[in-house]
C-alpha cells in the first residue's frame, strides 16, 4: 500500500472558510502519491452533484478544489435523510472500478485495500508432535485440524438417531413449540446481506430476499430436525480459517479456528435460542435474579432493593 494514501475526514457544519483551506492545502499534500482515498462526512447538504452546483460560497469552494485536484466523488446516492452527506473521493482511474462494491457493500473499501497489500498472512511452516517441520498446504491443513480437534472432549457417547415417529410421539409428550413459519421469515430478513457465505455458497441476499418464499420449506426442514434429533449433513460442514493468537507461530496450538458455517443452520440456532431463552426465563429464573440476565444489572438490583426496603 506504499502507493495508496487513504484518509478518513470529519468536517462539522460550522467549519470556517480559514479550517476548510487548511484542510485543501493538506489534500494537496496527500495527492502526491499515486492514489488517494478519502471518506467521510464533509457536511455539503447544498451540494447538487448531477449538476455540479451549490448554493453556498464554502460549498463551490469545495467543489472547486475536487475540480482542480482531478477527483472522483463516487457515492451516487444519499446517505442521510436523503441529503448526500457522506463522500468517497479518489483521484486514481483504477479505483473507479471499485466504484459499484464501494457504493454497495460495506466491505468493498476493505476488498480493494486488502488486495493491495503486498504480503499475505497465510500459515507458515508449522512442527509437528515429532517437531519436524510441515511446510506442505495439505499436511498443515490435518495438523491444524488435529490441533483444533484435541480441544474438544466427548464426554458421552453420541445420541442414538431417533425415527420420525418416535420423535412425534416424544414431540407431543414435552409440548415443545412447533417452528412456525412466520418466525422463519423474521429471521432470515435479520442478516446482514454483506457477511460471509458458507461453505453451502448460499448468499446471504438471496435468502434475505427469498424470504418469503422458503420460509415454509425452512420451517419444515426445522421441525423434522427437532422432532428426529437429526441435523442435515450440509449444516454441520464449516469453512475453519486458522487466526494467529501469540506465541510462536510454529506452533498450531497458538491458532484459534474460526469458522464460516450454514446460514439456514445458523438460523435454526437462533430459533433453539430463543425457545431456550423463554424456558429459562419463565420458568428457571426468578424475577431476583439480576445478574448475567437481559436488561438487568447491579443497578435495577439495587433499585429493586431499596424499595422492598422502603416500601
Amino acid at each position: 500500500m506504499g502507493d495508496t494514501v487513504v484518509g478518513v475526514y470529519y468536517r462539522p457544519p460550522d467549519q470556517d472558510e480559514e479550517v476548510d483551506e487548511a484542510f485543501y492545502r493538506q489534500l494537496e499534500v496527500a495527492l502526491r502519491s499515486q492514489a488517494l482515498v478519502l471518506m467521510g462526512d464533509f457536511n455539503h447538504p447544498d451540494i447538487c452533484w448531477k449538476g455540479n452546483m451549490a448554493k453556498h460560497a464554502q460549498s463551490r469552494r469545495f467543489l472547486q478544489s475536487i475540480d482542480d485536484n482531478f477527483l472522483t466523488q463516487v457515492v451516487e446516492e444519499p446517505t442521510r435523510r436523503g441529503v448526500l452527506l457522506d463522500l468517497v473521493l479518489t483521484n486514481k482511474e483504477g479505483l473507479d472500478g471499485e466504484r459499484g462494491e464501494v457504493k454497495d457493500s460495506k466491505k468493498g473499501f476493505f476488498k480493494y485495500i486488502s488486495s493491495k497489500r503486498k504480503t499475505r498472512e497465510n500459515v507458515g511452516t508449522l512442527l509437528n508432535v515429532v517437531g519436524a517441520l510441515v511446510m506442505e498446504d495439505t499436511e498443515k491443513a490435518e495438523l491444524m485440524n488435529d490441533a483444533f480437534a484435541s480441544v474438544f472432549t466427548a464426554k458421552a457417547g453420541p445420541q442414538e438417531t431417533q425415527t420420525l415417529e418416535v420423535g412425534e410421539k416424544v414431540w407431543r409428550k414435552e409440548d415443545l413449540p412447533l417452528v412456525k413459519e412466520d418466525r422463519v421469515r423474521e429471521h432470515l430478513g435479520k442478516p446482514d446481506i454483506h457477511r460471509s457465505t458458507g461453505p453451502d455458497g448460499m448468499h446471504l441476499r438471496v435468502l434475505r430476499e427469498l424470504a418469503g418464499v422458503i420460509a415454509k420449506l425452512l420451517s419444515i426442514i426445522f421441525e423434522r430436525s427437532w422432532r428426529t434429533g437429526e441435523v442435515p449433513e450440509d449444516w454441520r460442514k464449516g469453512s475453519v480459517t486458522p487466526i494467529f493468537k501469540k506465541g510462536k507461530k510454529e506452533d498450531p496450538g497458538n491458532y484459534r479456528p474460526v469458522s464460516l458455517n450454514s446460514i439456514p443452520g445458523k438460523v435454526m440456532e437462533q430459533l433453539i435460542l430463543g425457545v431456550i431463552n423463554k424456558h429459562i426465563e419463565e420458568k428457571v429464573i426468578g424475577s431476583g435474579q439480576h445478574g448475567f440476565t437481559i436488561l438487568k444489572s447491579c443497578l435495577t438490583n439495587l433499585i429493586a432493593f431499596y424499595d422492598g426496603v422502603v416500601g
